[in-house]
């Protein structure tokens, strides 16, 4: 009768992934995610008293509970600081890949130490999990949207010098440019710069001719009429680079 039921089970499962994604290859794989889950059930219902299973088996659900707990902090925590800081302050394009590893394993560690297997008896922490992961879940795909919308926009992450005259070349880095062969412009204020080298990570550009002195605001705009982060530019007079500064 288990093995009908299976089997009954088994054809549900294919005939309604086909429906959904229309893919034959899906709907196997689905029956087999089921089969294998149906298994792995079995087993543990028929030893979950068995000492060597408990024995085995709790350390396995202490770690499991631990990275599946470190993944929702990095969700809740790393990713909205990754975020600030590659696209809000734009200090850095990307951070680098072993700081979230670091991380990851940091708090793989420090949770490692609970007891979990204690602590989830309780309906209070159930509700406590369900409502951290909830927050995590919205958190990180607020985090999506945001890096989605913002992942092809051009972004000035550094340049030197930051003042200079009329004349003189900068040098700007960042991301999202575009080629050379869809080179766009960049302004220092209402003035066009005249462009000496264009690539998708790196700009080198000519101060123009400025029709006022002071600060001003140097931005990026592709072929595409998407626009960078503006960053502040001081066009300096030359007339009084000789006096003394006070």
């Amino acid at each position: 009768m288990k093995q009908l039921s299976t089997f009954i089970y088994s054809c549900l499962i294919f005939l309604l992934t086909l429906v959904l994604f229309k893919v034959i290859i899906y709907a196997l794989g689905a029956v087999l995610i089921f089969l294998v889950g149906s298994l792995i059930v079995e087993f543990i219902w028929e030893h979950h008293n068995s000492p060597l299973f408990l024995a085995i088996i709790n350390p396995v659900i202490n770690i499991s509970s631990s990275a599946i707990l470190s993944l929702s902090f990095y969700s809740l925590l790393f990713l909205p600081v990754e975020f600030v800081i590659t696209e809000i302050l734009f200090i850095t394009p990307k951070l680098p890949s072993q700081i979230a590893i670091v991380f990851i394993i940091l708090l793989v560690v420090i949770f490692s130490l609970v007891n979990w297997q204690s602590r989830l008896k309780t309906i209070k922490y159930y509700l406590m999990l369900l409502l951290f992961f909830s927050v995590c879940g919205l958190v990180y795909l607020k985090y999506r949207e945001e890096k989605l919308a913002r992942e092809y926009l051009p972004k000035i992450y550094s340049y030197s010098p930051k003042r200079g005259i009329q004349a003189e070349l900068v040098k700007i880095g960042g991301v999202n440019f575009g080629p050379v062969w869809k080179g766009g412009e960049v302004y220092l204020g209402e003035e066009r710069m005249g462009v000496v080298n264009w690539d998708d990570k790196s700009l080198l550009l000519e101060i123009p001719v400025p029709r006022k002195f002071g600060m001003m605001k140097l931005k990026v705009i592709t072929k595409e009429g998407k626009n960078s982060n503006p960053v502040q530019f001081e066009i300096r007079n030359p007339a009084t680079l000789n006096q003394v500064e006070k």
